[in-house]
């Protein structure tokens, strides 16, 4: 029987040997998705349908991906899309997959005002758009924008706006964190800088350092340098009462509050660390006085 007319169930047992046999998570999990992506069908069709054969066009489609796949090309770029905050956003090789983690700065940001505030803010480091877009839907009365030094991945940014209908609510800006903001325009700035420390970067698999974008995760030495500018730029951005919320790697906590103890005691109050669901530090919250 040609390899083309094969029932789907063989052409999946065969992708799950290759990604499996390439060390890849979930093979067989990972094989369906693929699959599903390529007849553009559920993954719950693809498990049962197991007897329907596939088109040569379909067979080579799907080699492809699983061959990509098992050289390290994370899913989400695969599948061209990442769930987050229970929101579909598209994502490319342009932007950092976001990560469940992120959701925590979210959280706590629903806490710091009303829903019906009409909140003005910028999501710093934008990429797909998504912590600008979960506080679109945490806060209908908000207005964003949307700030990225990378064009491409405002682009993506972009795009995610228009399929969540949130284009009119937003401005996008090419920025270097907040140079291109207006003094005293914001009630809130927020973001997930990059915050990876030379000595960790080295340390992260394969998959995120050779195919997530490096500009999204390298901070510096230390892992805190764009921390400490973003501190410094939001002195000068947010109103008086204005929040600032950033995510911070686990084991940076102390060293950025010295920091705002030593550097800028009388602009910052109410600083608070707050912890993810594993209760480990994870969120930067500071009021401006």
């Amino acid at each position: 029987m040609p390899f083309h007319s094969l029932p789907i169930s063989a052409h999946l047992g065969s992708a799950e040997r290759r990604l499996r046999k390439a060390g890849v998570d979930s093979p067989r999990l990972s094989a369906e998705l693929l699959l599903a992506k390529v007849l553009n069908k559920s993954r719950l069709w693809v498990i049962t349908h197991h007897d329907t054969p596939l088109d040569p066009s379909q067979t080579s489609a799907f080699s492809k991906l699983t061959d990509r796949r098992a050289t390290g090309v994370p899913m989400a770029y695969l599948l061209g899309s990442k769930e987050f905050f229970g929101l579909e956003l598209s994502v490319t090789s342009d932007v950092l997959i976001p990560r469940p983690e992120t959701e925590v700065l979210l959280e706590t940001a629903s806490t710091l005002w009303p829903r019906d505030e009409n909140l003005v803010f910028v999501d710093v480091g934008t990429g797909s758009g998504a912590i600008g877009i979960g506080m679109a839907q945490l806060f209908p009365n908000s207005r964003g924008v949307l700030a990225d030094l990378s064009l491409r991945a405002l682009h993506v940014a972009h795009r995610n706006l228009v399929a969540h209908h949130l284009a009119s609510r937003f401005s996008l800006t090419c920025s270097d964190l907040l140079s291109a903001i207006a003094p005293q325009s914001m009630q809130a700035v927020l973001s997930n800088p990059p915050y990876v420390s030379s000595v960790a970067y080295w340390n992260m698999s394969f998959e995120i350092r050779h195919f997530e974008p490096v500009q999204a995760l390298w901070s510096g030495v230390h892992g805190t340098e764009i921390h400490v500018r973003l501190l410094r730029q939001a002195r000068r951005t947010l109103q008086s009462g204005g929040w600032l919320c950033l995510e911070i790697a686990p084991d940076q906590s102390d060293v950025l509050l010295e920091c705002l103890a030593e550097n800028w005691p009388r602009d910052w109050t109410e600083v608070s660390i707050i912890q993810d669901w594993a209760g480990l530090d994870r969120v930067l919250r500071a009021r401006r006085v």
